[in-house]
């Protein structure tokens, strides 16, 4: 019996095979949560809190059995959340800093509990002894260059320009005695990457991690130039070229952020490529980042 026919015949066919056939947990055909089909809660959660649209992966190790869309990208030019959409994954984008980290670690080339001195020379005296754990805990009490007077997150700035808005600020705990989550630490953590890597940090994580792994639909800020998408402003908000250009056929496309103001949706500054290195720099489809998580 063919397995449209099976399909078409649905519930019937499940108990039938039901001896047979998983019924409850890993491997049953019921996308749901206590009972409540998980299509059901998206379609929910994102009426109520008015969202344009959304990817969702759903993970079994090592399987990755579901990846599905909802919803718009862009509501203006009426993109689709897909598969292999690109979203700003955020403070994410940490782990893919640590896992660098970790990396260096096991080949020998650096401790955990090493101060960030011994790498780090141009920095505050009071901050040398902060370890290397320290700042991947945010444990350092290192202030967050973020809430800094003037830090635009659209503009472009090089890390010694960030750490100056903090260098003089007093710690705000005894290294290791509280955690308070801070941007800088991972600017420190990218820099020491560069330091033993002996590689930018871009480089690092794209060849050890990116590359690695296979992920094609994983990006930094910065490389986003070199994905192929079309600008469908240009034909009223039609997608044309995939009739002529295979590559464009199930795009992968960057995503366009919002936020609320006066009670309406518009679009969110843009994030600079260079404004949140090692913290929130990285771009990638729900598919991508669930097989990096999977990943030794």
């Amino acid at each position: 019996m063919s397995g449209m026919i099976l399909a078409q015949r649905g519930e019937s066919i499940m108990k039938k095979y039901e001896n047979q056939l998983p019924q409850a947990g890993r491997g049953n055909v019921h996308v749901a949560y206590q009972g409540k089909a998980i299509d059901q809660m998206i379609y929910e959660f994102i009426e109520e809190q008015g969202i344009p649209g959304m990817t969702l992966a759903i993970v079994q190790a090592p399987y990755i059995p579901r990846v599905v869309g909802y919803g718009v990208t862009d509501f203006e030019k009426g993109n689709l959340a897909a598969a292999k959409t690109l979203w700003p994954v955020g403070p994410i984008s940490q782990g893919y800093a640590a896992v660098a980290v970790m990396q260096l670690y096991e080949k020998e080339k650096l401790k955990l509990n090493d101060p960030i001195g011994k790498y780090l020379k141009d920095i505050p005296e009071n901050w040398k002894n902060i370890s290397i754990l320290q700042l991947l805990q945010h444990s350092s009490g290192i202030a967050d260059y973020r809430a800094q007077a003037g830090f635009n997150v659209s503009e472009d700035y090089q890390p010694l320009q960030l750490i100056k808005t903090v260098e003089s600020l007093p710690l705000a705990f005894e290294p290791g005695t509280n955690v308070k989550q801070s941007a800088t630490n991972f600017l420190l953590l990218a820099s020491i990457i560069e330091k033993v890597g002996k590689m930018p940090y871009h480089d690092f994580v794209k060849k050890y991690q990116i590359d690695y792994l296979g992920l094609q639909q994983t990006y930094f800020g910065e490389d986003l130039a070199k994905v192929k998408q079309e600008d469908v402003t240009t034909t009223a908000n039609v997608h044309q070229t995939f009739k002529k250009n295979k590559d464009y056929i199930n795009p992968s496309e960057t995503t366009t952020g919002y936020m609320e103001k006066d009670g309406k949706l518009v679009k969110a500054p843009s994030v600079s490529p260079t404004a949140m290195k090692g913290f929130s720099d990285i771009w990638a489809s729900a598919e991508n980042v669930s097989h990096w998580d999977i990943a030794p």
